[in-house]
């Protein structure tokens, strides 16, 4: 089993000011196999779409649980009204929350986060921290019953052109360009996710993001995937992304 959040940077939709901002959602049934719900992020430099993958046992799963994605709100905090957020969290572990309770918790931490004053990554930081307080907090209340849940968490805002990405746990991402890729990912966090401690363990990432590069964000990628075999995944369609990420699997 593997499941991916994919960020596409697809530059300037034809026929769209550039100053028209949405965050939509809608079903893309594409003739390449993939069928799912796409994030649509309109910003004033970027159209971003976010597409969450989830394969197990050869087969799709209709929806990914744990990922989110908004939109500043008209009465964001000072220096967040230009932001788009999003987040993946996963929890790992016997305590699991249901899909509608992980959807309520991350409308929440997005809330936190565009209320929240500041740069941009001490806000992410109040979110992860956020997030880690109330997993901790659960935690305990279980332990007794000798049940736990890590939280692997990829949270990320982008400004304009700019890439802010925040990792805890075994989060791991890739981000396609033009002439390679990057990953981010420290395997000493493997383990090491929210909730277990009182100050979790926290990694930051910046970098641009350009017309055609893909961001893909992932707790558990194939291990046939890395900076090698996804190097080439640079401005393709839905389609076409979706087929090369499932070969790249095999």
């Amino acid at each position: 089993m593997w499941s991916v959040s994919c960020l596409c940077s697809l530059g300037y939709c034809a026929g769209l000011s550039k100053n028209w901002q949405e965050t939509s959602f809608y079903q893309y049934n594409g003739s390449h196999g993939f069928s799912g719900k796409i994030t649509l992020i309109m910003t004033s430099s970027l159209d971003l779409f976010l597409l969450p993958l989830w394969r197990q046992a050869g087969k799709d799963r209709p929806k990914l649980p744990g990922v989110y994605a908004a939109d500043a709100p008209r009465r964001a905090a000072r220096g967040r009204s230009g932001d788009r957020f999003f987040v993946y969290l996963t929890l790992e572990g016997n305590a699991p929350l249901s899909p509608k309770e992980l959807d309520a918790l991350l409308a929440q931490v997005a809330d936190l986060y565009f209320k929240t004053t500041g740069s941009a990554t001490a806000a992410m930081r109040s979110v992860a921290e956020k997030l880690n307080e109330l997993l901790l907090k659960r935690n305990m209340n279980v332990a007794s019953r000798g049940r736990q849940a890590i939280g692997v968490l990829a949270l990320g805002v982008m400004r304009a052109n700019h890439l802010y990405l925040l990792q805890s746990g075994a989060s791991q991402a890739y981000l396609i360009f033009v002439d390679g890729a990057k990953q981010f990912y420290d395997p000493s966090t493997k383990g090491r996710g929210l909730g277990l401690s009182r100050v979790p363990e926290l990694h930051f990432h910046q970098a641009e993001m350009h017309p055609g590069d893909v961001l893909l964000v992932s707790p558990n990628p194939p291990l046939t995937w890395n900076t090698t075999t996804l190097r080439n995944l640079h401005g393709l369609a839905a389609g076409d992304l979706y087929q090369r990420l499932v070969r790249r699997a095999a």
